[in-house]
């Protein structure tokens, strides 16, 4: 038989089991817009941990002696780059912009509020600058940045909760300097910070450059100079070029923010992977609920084909007519679970999932604050069309190959 009229026929057919042709696409539409907004959720939220990485906490890069890159992660002062005015210029006359910090580890003595000790992550640096790079200082929701000479603080407000601390109260900071001597650091907390980025909230404290120059005996050496990077692939690329020669005349080392962020990345790829299987569950969970319906709608029409047998059409015929339903159900049902998880998306992309209530005590890796925002991501959407048809292809040839192969009068019976 013709193409044309298998297809007709096979239109016809899921008009006239309407109830079951509905339950049908009903069911694969639920299971792909699912799909799509549990992808949207998880892709949200790795773009939101690299953003609130890249903007609070490492900018697109960094730049720092050999030595320093070998022993990064103990934050190492006696490594600092000697000459950061000199490599700073540098960049600027490139047309990189840079910023000057210096990051290092300390034991917060706290003798109001709740009291004690807290191990903190401490990073100084110039507020003006900072924004070339950084959009840190458009976090401060309570106070401000102290500023240069002063001895002050800002601190992630999560942090200051945990330690009973408001701004104006004061909070001693126990360091050892770049030589190795002990110092104790008075200062008074003078903004709290409220940034995207949870780890920022929960465990830093920002001072100014001069400050830690004088108590850590820096002369004015800073542990590293972060810059930003143009928006093109391009762009970066050259951007990136001119960075690396230029830190090598100063006999310095340029590392992306991903070479930074290598723990986070690897754990980032694990949940990755996970992610993954969650989203195969969920295709899995919908095709069996699919896979029971297709198989109920072979199983009652058996006598319809022994019929069809019967009266001369042959079993390639029966079986593309079979196959056809199966087709115009998945793309029906493909299209409406797309459709689904477009207008669920649009919410979620405009104003997000707010986690809050669990990510102010729980921390998973990620640095997001709770508030997850979708993201379109166009092939997923095309992955949903095809696996919606294929699903309902493959299901409806098991079912239908085993029972094609009967005797008519067997079929017939049923």
């Amino acid at each position: 038989m013709k193409g044309y009229f298998l297809i007709r026929l096979a239109g016809k057919n899921l008009l006239r089991y309407k109830r079951r042709t509905i339950i049908t696409v009903t069911v694969l539409a639920v299971g792909i817009a699912f799909f799509l907004l549990m992808d949207s959720m998880l892709m949200g939220t790795r773009r939101e941990s690299e953003l609130a990485l890249i903007y609070y906490e490492m900018g697109e890069g960094r730049l720092v002696t050999p030595e320093y890159w070998d022993d990064w992660k103990n934050l190492p002062l006696a490594d600092s780059l000697e000459n950061p005015d000199e490599l700073a210029k540098a960049l600027s006359e490139a047309g990189i912009p840079s910023a000057k910090r210096t990051e290092f580890t300390a034991t917060a003595v706290v003798r109001t509020g709740i009291g004690g000790s807290f191990p903190v992550v401490v990073t100084a640096l110039d507020p003006k600058e900072d924004r070339r790079v950084n959009r840190l200082a458009e976090t401060v929701r309570t106070g401000r940045f102290p500023s240069e000479g002063e001895d002050g603080t800002a601190l992630g407000e999560w942090m200051a909760q945990d330690m009973g601390l408001e701004v104006g109260d004061a909070v001693t900071l126990e360091v050892t300097d770049r030589w190795g001597s002990r110092e104790a650091v008075e200062l008074e907390i003078t903004g709290l910070v409220n940034s995207p980025n949870s780890q920022i909230n929960r465990s830093y404290m920002f001072i100014t450059l001069d400050t830690a120059d004088d108590y850590l005996a820096l002369e004015g050496a800073v542990s590293h100079i972060q810059v930003d990077l143009p928006a093109g692939r391009r762009e970066r690329a050259r951007a990136e070029e001119r960075i690396i020669s230029i830190a090598a005349q100063y006999g310095a080392e340029y590392h992306g923010w991903r070479d930074w962020s290598a723990d986070y990345l690897a754990a980032a790829g694990g949940d990755t992977y996970s992610s993954g299987v969650i989203l195969f569950l969920v295709f899995i969970i919908a095709s069996v609920g699919l896979a029971n319906t297709m198989l109920m709608s072979v199983m009652e029409r058996q006598r319809e084909m022994g019929m069809m047998r019967s009266l001369g059409m042959k079993e390639g015929a029966l079986l593309r007519l079979f196959l056809y339903e199966a087709g115009l159900i998945g793309i029906l049902g493909s299209t409406g679970g797309i459709v689904l998880g477009l207008l669920g998306n649009i919410p979620m992309v405009n104003r997000g999932l707010d986690f809050s209530f669990m990510m102010r005590d729980f921390s998973v890796g990620y640095r997001f604050t709770g508030i997850i925002h979708g993201v379109w991501n166009g092939m997923s959407y095309l992955y949903g069309l095809i696996a919606g048809v294929l699903i309902c292809l493959a299901v409806t040839w098991f079912s239908l190959h085993k029972i094609i192969k009967l005797p008519i009068i067997e079929e017939m019976r049923a």
